[in-house]
């Protein structure tokens, strides 16, 4: 594939969407991520006998759907710029931090919202507050460790299945 001149380019939009379209990082990593968030989807699904949009795009759950995407986009850059390139160093930093962010602070952040709401709850059953005065707050916001892990596979299988199968070649 040859590399266009976005300067001298007529179409400046079209080669821009065939661009980020042939982009076999981005490309895998969509794939990573649409793999993730139906594997949540299906788990949520088996686990609560429910789905919802949320399942698909919100936040905790398993499989880590934000760590799906990275890990992947981390490994085809190891594969394709080499695993001692400043590109896939820069790819397993920003996965580490994305992992850590989920697990962690994420996490914890989930933990604070569940107690906050649980005094919330203890406010309105002795009627020092009324329900309409407050809003829940979010409590799924990070994942266990085995989601974030969960989610890291998919990408990493994902990124070898695209690199070993010639997609975006």
């Amino acid at each position: 594939m040859t590399e266009m001149n976005f300067a001298r380019s007529d179409n400046f939009l079209i080669q821009l969407v065939y661009g980020i379209l042939h982009n076999r990082v981005l490309m895998s990593a969509l794939v990573a991520w649409i793999i993730a968030a139906i594997a949540k989807a299906f788990v949520t699904l088996i686990a609560y006998r429910r789905i919802r949009l949320e399942d698909f795009l919100g936040t905790g759950g398993m499989p880590s759907t934000h760590t799906s995407p990275v890990a992947c986009a981390a490994l085809m850059l190891g594969f394709m710029e080499g695993f001692t390139s400043t590109e896939f160093g820069i790819g397993v930093i920003l996965l580490i931090i994305v992992m850590w962010d989920a697990s962690g602070i994420r996490r914890a952040a989930g933990r604070h919202a569940r107690a906050i709401n649980m005094i919330f709850r203890s406010l309105i059953e002795r009627e020092q507050i009324s329900k309409a005065q407050l809003i829940m707050l979010r409590e799924l916001l990070g994942h266990e460790p085995i989601e974030v892990a969960g989610g890291a596979l998919i990408g990493l299988l994902t990124a070898f299945y695209v690199w070993t199968g010639g997609w975006f070649k």
